[in-house]
């Protein structure tokens, strides 16, 4: 009688009959199709769960202006306050909030950085001497002044009846205070020009 077919199962040999081999191999295969069957249920059920549909998370753009000043000419320093005076008096009866020439530079805080630029001693830094700052232009022809839309108009107004400027001059100190805070220190000087009380040496 020759030799009985083999089966290796972990390193260790067991000698099956043939006619069991063919009813280990039909068990072996519904085994695996039951399983493939068993992961096939599983993986579509995992499919077929319910995604959350997620929140747009895009930042909301803010508002518009009211409206939109483009400068057709230069603006000096000798013109600047008739200049806001006509923007005051033309948007003052079409805004849903009142408006000032204070409401004007606080919706627009790039014209204090002009202004800042304009100061005599700023300009002597930079080998500027000026006798007529009123002369000086601070806005120029294409710039943009923007009139602010009612909810931001209403915060900017908030703001300005909390502004208090405090000036000390014994202790030769500016301060503009907003909600009891501190936000800018300057020093400052009082008297005539030719016997003016100077601010002590900062540093």
């Amino acid at each position: 009688m020759g030799r009985r077919p083999a089966i290796f199962t972990h390193g260790i040999m067991k000698n099956i009959p043939q006619n069991d081999i063919g009813i280990l191999a039909f068990g072996v295969l519904l085994a695996l199709i039951f399983s493939c069957q068993n992961k096939a249920e599983t993986h579509a059920q995992i499919e077929v769960e319910p995604v959350a549909a997620t929140q747009d998370t895009l930042p909301t753009p803010p508002p518009p202006p009211f409206d939109t000043v483009v400068l057709t000419y230069d603006v000096t320093i000798g013109c600047l306050f008739d200049f806001l005076d006509t923007l005051v008096k033309r948007y003052d009866t079409l805004a849903p909030y009142p408006v000032s020439e204070h409401l004007l530079v606080r919706a627009n805080p790039w014209l204090i950085d002009s202004l800042e630029n304009t100061d005599y001693y700023r300009l002597k830094e930079r080998g500027i001497f000026n006798y007529d700052n009123r002369s000086l232009v601070v806005m120029q022809e294409g710039d943009t002044l923007f009139i602010p839309n009612e909810a931001d108009a209403l915060e900017l107004l908030t703001k300005m009846d909390s502004t208090v400027i405090d000036i000390n001059i014994p202790e030769f100190k500016l301060r503009i205070v907003e909600n009891g805070d501190t936000i800018y220190t300057f020093p400052c000087e009082s008297g005539r020009t030719a016997s003016a009380t100077s601010s002590p040496p900062i540093g």
